[in-house]
Formats: structure tokens, sequence, C-alpha cells
């Protein structure tokens, strides 16, 4: 969901091909190397959390347990509300804004290879390799009224409970909760087939927006303009924020500004550099501007949000 999701503490405010070039991908460290199983939780209490568009490897999976969002999935439009469940398969772009105060969710972000066997059998030949080859999907909702929505929520909030406990042997019960939650999907039919080939203007649309996005995430040190971005990929700059605004329903402005918030978020959270410092990293070139404009999205200052982050470190990573 990060889907990238500010690793903040509680509050948050703010405004496919086989090979897709790196644009706006998430890469993070997921658990450890021998176990890439991550937990990320959000409680929004004043209703302005967002998170800006990405897309990475793994999948991921959101329980929402109060509130209610806005969540795009390659330009696809959701609005699920508590007791929903939602699958980001990889390589997808999206992002979500929560629709009000209260919002309250887990994601878990993990690679598809995590379920794998290490030798063939029925089950891996089934049902584990058609997921890994892209044969088959999981399903992008499971609105309250699922016949599957019951068990995977009651499995997702017993596999949050486990993963923050980690105590001996919790790597062996979050994988047996995920084939649990495989098996309820597979019972209930609620697996996708594989969605259809894109149409060669559907493609090229999805690996603009990459670029687009990635050339951002790479520049956000520089004083990007409206008409430099939109030069850059042979727009004019009206059409330019119509692409962005039809396609992620955010202007190209605010996606920017959003990337570079959570990469301060990140580096506040991640690092001991000065404000300062994380100020002209992240592309502000004036402290005061920065300071107040942090303010006004994070509802906080960015000292107080450091201090908030670490406060919260030992208890559970927060978005």
């Amino acid at each position: 969901m990060p889907d990238s999701a500010f690793p903040s503490p509680s509050s948050q405010k703010a405004a496919p091909e086989d090979a897709p070039s790196p644009a706006a991908q998430e890469i993070r460290d997921r658990g450890s190397f021998l176990f890439p199983f991550e937990q990320y939780s959000t409680d929004d209490k004043d209703g302005s959390f967002y998170v800006s568009p990405h897309w990475h490897q793994e999948v991921e999976i959101l329980c929402i347990l109060r509130g209610c969002v806005r969540m795009v999935i390659d330009s696809h439009v959701f609005f699920p509300g508590a007791g929903s469940v939602l699958f980001v398969n990889p390589k997808e772009i999206h992002h979500l804004t929560s629709q009000g105060p209260g919002l309250l969710y887990h994601a878990f972000v993990f690679p598809l290879q995590l379920l794998s066997f290490g030798h063939e059998d029925y089950c891996q030949q089934a049902w584990i390799l058609p997921l890994l080859q892209g044969r088959s999907a999981f399903p992008r909702l499971l609105k309250p009224d699922h016949p599957c929505q019951p068990e995977a929520t009651e499995i997702l909030i017993r596999l949050s409970q486990i993963r923050q406990g980690e105590q001996a042997g919790y790597q062996l019960m979050v994988k047996a909760l995920l084939y649990q939650l495989l098996g309820c999907l597979i019972q209930k039919d609620a697996l996708m087939s594989a969605p259809p080939a894109p149409t060669a203007a559907q493609a090229k649309k999805m690996e603009s927006l990459r670029q687009m996005l990635s050339y951002m995430e790479e520049h956000l040190q520089e004083r990007l303009t409206l008409d430099e971005i939109s030069a850059r990929f042979y727009m004019t700059p009206n059409y330019f924020c119509r692409f962005f605004k039809d396609n992620l329903g955010k202007t190209p402005m605010s996606c920017l500004n959003g990337l570079r918030l959570q990469k301060a978020c990140r580096l506040l959270t991640d690092t001991d550099m000065q404000i300062l410092e994380i100020c002209l990293c992240c592309g502000f070139n004036n402290l005061s501007y920065f300071v107040r404009f942090f303010h006004r999205q994070m509802g906080m200052s960015p000292s107080r949000y450091r201090a908030e982050a670490a406060r919260q470190r030992n208890t559970c990573k927060y978005r």
C-alpha cells in the first residue's frame, strides 16, 4: 500500500509489462533476507492519510478495520470501507487517500516466492506456480459481504498479532496463516484468472506513468517545474496535467510533493540527518517553508514527527 507509504507515526496528513522500468518502484527492506515479510499499520485519526503512487515486485494485502479509503490500482478506483480486504498484485501502480477520520488498517507486503515450496508437490503445481507465473492472481477486493471476507479478516488480524509479537517460531505461524488465507480464497473460488494482456496503447500508457514517476523520484532534489517535466516527455503542460489526472487522480505537482514528503518522512525516521539536510535533500530550498509545509500536511513539525516515530519504533512499523 506504498504503497510509497509514509513511514510515520499514527497520524498522516497530505494532500504492466513483464519487465517494467524502475519507475516509482518502492524498494524497501521487508523483514529480513531469510524472511522477507513486513507489516505496516496506519492509524489516521485526522482523516488526511495519503500514499503516493508507486509499485513494487511484492504482493500487498490490506485489511481495513475502521474508516474508508480511496484506492487506485492501475487506474481502477475503489472505495473500500471497514471490513474490506484489498490485494495489490506485483507490479501494479497504486495509491490511496483516506476518506475521513479514523482510518485504521494493516498492510502486509511480501514476495510471492515466500509461498513457494522447496520441492514440487500438488500444492506447488496447482496453486503456487500459477501465482508465480502470472496465470492466476489475488482478487482486487473482498467486500464485507463476500463469502471469504469473515475468515480472511480473522486470519489477517491473527497475522498482525503474530507478526508484532515475533515470538520464537513466528515465521512458521505467518506462513501457515498465509497458506490458510490462500486456501480460503481457493475454496470460495475467489482467485482471479490471469487478466487479458493489455493492448499496446494500455501498455504504453502504464509504462509512461512508471517513467514519469521515476523521473520525479530521481530528481526530487532539483527545482522541477511543470514545464520542465512535461517537456522531458514531449507533452504540453496542459496535456501532461490531464494525463496524470485521468490516470492517477492527482496533478503532477501533487504527486511530486507527495514523493518529497514521503522521502522526508523516511529520512526523519531512518536517519539522524539534520532537518536542514533533509529539507535540501528532498527539494525544499527554504527551511521555514519546509517546516510549514510539513506541519500543514502531517499535522506536526518534523522534529516532533521524528520523536513520535522513535517512540513507536519498538511496537510496530507505521507507514
